[in-house]
C-alpha cells in the first residue's frame, strides 16, 4: 500500500465525519428558523446556513476527491509496508463501521429521550413540541445513519472506493 493511498483514505473519513457533523447542525437550523420572528435570529440563521453549507461542501470535496488532494498532499510516494493483507476497501468499511458505532454510541441516549417525549406527547400536551419534534426526527435520522453505516459498510465502502478512479 502506498503512502499517498492511506492518506487518501484518511481524507475520506474525516470527509465522511464532516458530512454527518454537518447534518447534525441541520437540527440546529431549524431551531433558529423557528425563532425567525425575531430580528436578530435573521443573523444567526445566515449563519448557520452558511455554515452548514461550506462543511458540508468542504465533507463532500473530501469525500469524493479525496485522491487528487492525498496526491497534493504526498508529493513522493512510498510503499509502506503492513504486516497483513488488507486493502482499502477494508480499511474503509472498519472506519464507517467505527464512525458508525460512534454516532449510535453518542446519540444513545436521545435516540431514548426522543421516544419518550413523542410518547409522552400521545398523553400529556407540551409547550415547543413543535421544534422538539424537528430535533427528535433528526435524531432518529442520525441513529439510523448509524445503523446504515454499520450494516451496508463493505458496500459502501467498495463503492467508495470505486469513485476514486
Amino acid at each position: 500500500m502506498k503512502k499517498s493511498d492511506l492518506v487518501d483514505l484518511s481524507v475520506k473519513v474525516i470527509g465522511i465525519y464532516v458530512i454527518v457533523t454537518s447534518v447534525f447542525y441541520l437540527k440546529d437550523l431549524y431551531m433558529v428558523l423557528s425563532f425567525a420572528s425575531k430580528p436578530e435570529a435573521t443573523m444567526n440563521m445566515s449563519f448557520y446556513f452558511i455554515g452548514i453549507t461550506l462543511s458540508l461542501l468542504l465533507g463532500l470535496i473530501m469525500t469524493f476527491k479525496s485522491h487528487g488532494i492525498a496526491k497534493k498532499i504526498t508529493k513522493e510516494d512510498a510503499i509502506i509496508e503492513i504486516s497483513s493483507k488488507i486493502d482499502m476497501a477494508q480499511l474503509l468499511e472498519i472506519a464507517l463501521t467505527i464512525i458508525g458505532l460512534l454516532i449510535l454510541i453518542f446519540k444513545f441516549t436521545f435516540f431514548f429521550s426522543a421516544v419518550y417525549r413523542q410518547v409522552n406527547q400521545l398523553f400529556v400536551e407540551t409547550p415547543f413540541m413543535q421544534q422538539m419534534i424537528a430535533t427528535d426526527i433528526a435524531t432518529l435520522l442520525q441513529y439510523v445513519l448509524g445503523f446504515v453505516l454499520i450494516s451496508k459498510s463493505a458496500s459502501l465502502s467498495k463503492w467508495l472506493v470505486s469513485m476514486k478512479k
